[in-house]
């Protein structure tokens, strides 16, 4: 019984160990052209990766921005004491 749970305790810490420790991280415009000119091997895509990765949840944390309504819909809103003709 020990020996089983050794070896899965054994198994356990070889798979979280195979797991990328590093999270999401924006490379800069000059290390991130560099990677795209070289990446050969596994760890390169891996921060390739993580690079998109955290530029996606960037852009998932802001809202989208809403057209200015006027020009969205091609209409003026009439000063006080006018009306739309």
């Amino acid at each position: 019984m020990k020996r089983i749970l050794s070896i899965m305790f054994g198994t356990l810490l070889l798979a979280g160990g195979s797991l990328p420790a590093e999270r999401a991280r924006e490379l800069s415009k000059k290390d991130l052209n560099a990677l795209l000119a070289s990446a050969n091997t596994s760890r390169d895509h891996l921060r390739l990766a993580s690079h998109f990765e955290a530029k996606a949840l960037k852009y998932e944390a802001t809202p989208p921005s809403m057209p200015n309504r006027q020009n969205y819909i091609g209409l003026s809103q009439p000063g006080p004491g006018k009306s739309i003709q």
